[in-house]
């Protein structure tokens, strides 16, 4: 047997509510604490399949369907008991859908700033089930330009496109400029492509 401590406590009510209903086993083991290892398998199993994922903003995810599927995206923000036009948990996304050209040392400045040019970047609502959350976070200030309303109208959402994308390369070529070491790593993460 095996005692987790406030394992309860680290989720939030409506998650265990869905968990409640469909393994009340496990939901025993949940209130008492203890565990054995068989039941510590279903639980994890339990937990990735069942609850629902939670992508704060700033978080990198990597989309895992539709057209941007194995993009990397930044969560602007998250809507976790849906709305009234999308009833089930999504977010907000901005993520690039062609990440910049491979730069090496022995190029001219010219050069690494035309190969850095060629982002593109995207915005959408995407189900919190179709986007994997890493463990890195971007500092960048999305938000400030990424608003729900602008998404509405066609041409806001193209201009607000091309601020996204200054955005993106301002980061891209002043990623020595980054102090902390963990935001520092997710920036860097975040312009890599994904290899698959």
């Amino acid at each position: 047997m095996i005692k987790v401590e406030g394992l309860k406590e680290r989720t939030k009510e409506s998650s265990w509510s869905i968990l409640k209903d469909g393994h009340g086993d496990i939901w025993d083991s949940i209130n008492t604490g203890v565990f054995c290892c068989p039941c510590l398998e279903r639980i994890t199993n339990v937990l990735t399949h069942v609850l629902p994922i939670t992508a704060e903003a700033g978080k990198v995810v990597i989309v895992l369907a539709g057209r941007h599927a194995g993009k990397k995206a930044v969560v602007v923000k998250t809507f976790d008991d849906g709305n009234s036009d999308k009833r089930f948990a999504h977010c907000l996304i901005a993520g690039l859908a062609q990440n910049p050209r491979k730069v090496t040392r022995s190029m001219t400045k010219a050069k690494v700033e035309k190969r850095s040019k060629v982002m593109k970047p995207f915005i959408k609502y995407v189900n919190v089930r179709h986007v994997f959350p890493t463990r890195y976070v971007v500092d960048l200030d999305v938000k400030k330009i990424v608003d729900e309303a602008d998404l509405i109208d066609a041409e806001r959402k193209i201009s607000c496109k091309k601020e996204l994308k200054k955005l993106f390369e301002d980061r891209y070529l002043n990623q020595k400029e980054v102090t902390s070491e963990k935001k520092a790593a997710g920036s860097s993460y975040f312009f890599e492509k994904l290899r698959f």
